[in-house]
């Protein structure tokens, strides 16, 4: 879940694109990456992200994540859904 955000907010970055949304399912990503974590108890990826969100926030990008109900019937979901079944089948 992380990697997908991830690597969304790093073509973003390389894309040099300014203003941007990220919908996801992953709620549970979204609030992780949205915690202080005080303790210091979050993942590498967590961080990872966290890092990148940084960056492209100090080259001006304004990316914003935004959760989405997933399997509900929103086409751009259930297709990117459906194609990333497609990849985890994928023997390549």
């Amino acid at each position: 879940e992380a990697v997908a955000i991830l690597r969304a907010v790093n073509t973003i970055t390389e894309e040099n694109l300014t203003k941007i949304g990220i919908f996801t399912d992953f709620l549970s990503t979204i609030s992780t990456l949205d915690s202080n974590d005080p303790e210091g108890k979050a993942s590498g990826i967590i961080l990872v992200v966290k890092f990148a969100l940084w960056k492209a926030f100090i080259k001006g990008l304004d990316i914003s994540l935004f959760w989405t109900s997933g399997h509900k019937g929103i086409l751009g979901n259930e297709i990117a859904d459906g194609l990333a079944g497609l990849g985890a089948r994928s023997t390549e």
